[in-house]
């Protein structure tokens, strides 16, 4: 082909441009100067032809690729974005582990620009004791297609210490035969602290429900803070009577530092840990939470906050002592603030806001603790006084027995004597025809005579002569052998363990709990049988008198019923405290009634 027949075909249309309308064989004009044959001529045209399909043909997958370029170009400015900014970092590691490409939110994590970060080894940002384990999941990965997993410690360039999560899975590298790592580091700091802050108040809860004293609370509560907060110094002060708040219990700080601090009153209002207590500051300035809790994490500032916030100058002894991180938490019982927490450490940013509200709900249950220790140790004082107020109305009772059994004895006994004598001298005196009245003497006497009995025995009921002459065990033999004489029941007494008590108190409380019991027998129960047995139990004794009677519904000993319609079982209770003992009652109606009174008693 010639070439000026080439130069006629339009160059702008072998080019391509999308705006110009591609050329067909109709628009060229061939010019045969010579014997150039027909079918030659046909041939150009068709592979023209042919040549311009596939013009057009790229023109479109021009316009397609550069569409596409287009919307991946749009694709890739958007999820840029998203993955620079997810809440996870994303690394790639070669297979020396170190960092090929990461996220903005791995450089963040680990406080390095993003630039900085290629080419850094990801080992260098572990802390030492999770090295070891970050080596091991590298193992894994290599052995293993799947995701693995663990838990380091990771330390980042000029910042605090976190936990994180790493997801790695190994890929081969397309441009070496070597194996890189693509990974994910999931801070788990946040989920760390909820649930060590879970974990401290489960663990205090259990400490209150547990321990049996206050100072006992306080100690092991010290300890739980302490570890939690990872805090150098934690203590506890505690108001007492005369508005003093010594420290009751604490850890980390020195003995002169103690000494100095827990001669601090609330009287004297130049110390932040009496103001915290007395609530004399602001809730509302920067360094109060609305619970009333004082924090500071640099109190180096502190001295140009107390002028700015027009905050009552402070002794400052936290500062004099080198603590940067200090939190003061009150305890509070029913509103009223009775001590506090005291959190220092030599370290800036050591209690954040979260963790002293952690704190507050410690507080709340060390202060729950506290008044029930105080409601129970007023408890007890009221029972110990009730006790003794019940010993001595006892004490009392057995002397007003005591007495009125020697004035039935002594003076109603010995005038019931007199005026037997007399009738015995007035029916002498009668005539032999006064038959009647001599026999009416008679009666009278005979009746006299029991009255006699009656009230001997009604004073050596007061006042057991026999216990004191014959002991214990004699004086309730012969008891049981009298009630068996006007009741007309039969007895079994086997007691010779009793022996073993040598106390007279004890001796008394045992004598009249079986006097109670075998007069309600004689009054209500009409039993036919009684048994009255003394056995050895575990650490004591067991006293236990039974009978066959009608028996009876038993209430619970401390309904006001029960008090009301049976002072002899609550007397015969009241005696068995005393003497530090025990009673249990069982009856049924219709299937007698069994009272057991057990004693405790050490081995001689």
């Amino acid at each position: 082909m010639a070439a000026s027949d080439n130069d006629d075909i339009p160059r702008n249309n072998l080019v391509g441009k999308p705006d110009d309308p591609s050329p067909s064989p109709t628009d060229l004009n061939f010019c045969h100067h010579g014997s150039g044959s027909q079918q030659a001529q046909t041939q150009l045209q068709g592979e023209l032809a042919a040549l311009t399909k596939k013009n057009q043909a790229l023109l479109r997958q021009c316009r397609m690729v550069a569409l596409t370029k287009d919307h991946y170009a749009r694709l890739y400015e958007k999820y840029a974005n998203f993955f620079d900014f997810s809440p996870s970092g994303y690394i790639i590691l070669n297979h020396q582990g170190k960092i090929q490409e990461a996220n903005l939110t791995a450089a963040m994590m680990l406080n390095v620009p993003k630039v900085d970060l290629v080419g850094r080894k990801l080992s260098e940002f572990v802390h030492r004791d999770d090295r070891r384990t970050f080596t091991r999941l590298k193992h894994r990965c290599e052995l293993r297609a799947e995701i693995q997993i663990g838990e380091l410690t990771m330390v980042p360039a000029d910042g605090p210490r976190f936990t994180a999560q790493l997801q790695l899975q190994a890929f081969p590298d397309k441009r070496k035969p070597v194996l890189e790592f693509r990974g994910a580091i999931v801070d788990m700091s946040e989920k760390t602290l909820v649930s060590n802050s879970l974990l401290l108040l489960q663990h205090c809860t259990e400490i209150a429900s547990r321990v049996a004293s206050a100072e006992q609370l306080l100690k092991e509560n010290v300890s739980r803070i302490k570890t939690y907060m990872e805090c150098a110094a934690v203590g506890i002060r505690v108001r007492d009577g005369d508005g003093n708040i010594p420290y009751k219990t604490h850890m980390g700080f020195s003995s002169e530092f103690v000494k100095s601090e827990s001669r601090v009153s609330l009287h004297q209002g130049h110390c932040m840990c009496s103001r915290v207590m007395q609530a004399q500051t602001d809730v509302n300035t920067s360094f109060m939470t609305t619970k009333g809790s004082f924090y500071i994490n640099n109190t180096s500032r502190w001295p140009s906050m107390e002028t700015s916030t027009q905050v009552a100058p402070t002794r400052n002894e936290c500062l004099a002592q080198g603590f940067e991180s200090v939190a003061l938490i009150p305890i509070a019982i029913d509103g009223d603030v009775m001590g506090l927490i005291h959190v220092a450490d030599m370290n800036k940013n050591k209690v954040p806001l979260r963790m002293v509200e952690i704190l507050e709900s410690v507080a709340l249950r060390i202060g729950l603790a506290l008044q029930r220790f105080s409601i129970q140790d007023q408890l007890r004082r009221s029972n110990e006084a009730l006790r003794h107020l019940s010993s001595s109305l006892l004490k009392a009772q057995e002397e007003e027995q005591r007495r009125l059994a020697m004035e039935l004895h002594d003076q109603t006994g010995q005038d019931l004597n007199v005026l037997k004598l007399r009738l015995k001298a007035v029916q002498k005196r009668l005539r032999k025809d006064q038959p009647e009245l001599k026999e009416n003497c008679t009666h009278i006497l005979t009746f006299t005579d029991k009255i006699i009995d009656d009230i001997r025995r009604l004073a050596h009921g007061l006042n057991p002569s026999a216990l004191e002459v014959l002991g214990l065990n004699s004086a309730l033999v012969q008891m049981a052998r009298e009630m068996a004489e006007y009741s007309k029941a039969q007895i079994d007494i086997h007691i010779d363990p009793l022996k073993q008590i040598s106390d007279r108190n004890r001796q008394t409380g045992i004598f009249r709990i079986v006097q109670e019991a075998l007069n309600n027998i004689s009054k209500h129960a009409r039993a036919k049988q009684v048994s009255i047995k003394a056995t050895q139990a575990a650490g004591g004794l067991s006293l236990t008198i039974e009978d066959n009677g009608i028996g009876f519904k038993p209430k619970n000993e401390n309904s006001q019923t029960n008090i009301d319609s049976g002072m002899g079982l609550s007397a015969m209770r009241l005696r068995a405290r005393m003497i530090g003992g025990r009673i249990t009652i069982a009856s049924k109606p219709g299937k007698g009634t069994q009272v057991e009174l057990y004693l405790p008693v050490k081995r001689q």
